[in-house]
């Protein structure tokens, strides 16, 4: 019987992997940089509306989702 072969992944899907947890990290420390900085909004349920309270705030500062 032919049994599958382990697949062993290459350099590149490695380089990947490394470049996507480099970005969710820094996505992260971003994100609680602006929780310190009070750039936040509070989410009370209807993502629509905050979308277009975020969109129509005039700081570029303060417009951080949390």
């Amino acid at each position: 019987m032919n049994q599958p072969q382990p697949s062993i992944p290459s350099p590149n899907s490695n380089d990947l992997e490394r470049q996507s947890a480099s970005e969710i990290r820094e996505a992260i420390l971003e994100g609680y940089r602006d929780a310190i900085a009070g750039r936040l909004h509070q989410y009370e349920g209807d993502l629509r509306k905050l979308m277009a309270k975020v969109s129509s705030a005039k700081s570029p500062e303060k417009d951080r989702l949390v």
